[in-house]
């Protein structure tokens, strides 16, 4: 999958009891992946909207990369 559209909503990660649904979304990668709630659905995932223009985007990268290695056990794969 290209780097413009990461698989992005941690949702299994949440914890206690006062969980909320994620807003619903419908989001297609580069390469026509479509991803949407229904398709997510238990799963977890992080999705990363970004742009190789966008300057916050790339400085938010390494942060990105810590919460891959960190939930990478819990089972949020990492996107090739």
């Amino acid at each position: 999958m290209t780097s413009f559209l990461l698989a992005a909503l941690v949702t299994l990660l949440a914890v206690g009891p006062a969980r909320q649904a994620a807003p619903a979304f419908k989001a297609r990668s580069l390469d026509g992946t479509v991803f949407t709630n229904e398709s997510l659905k238990g799963r977890v995932v992080l999705i990363q909207f970004w742009t190789t223009w966008c300057g916050f985007c790339r400085r938010e990268q390494p942060a990105v990369e810590d919460v891959l290695e960190t939930f990478g056990d819990r089972g949020l794969p990492r996107s090739s």
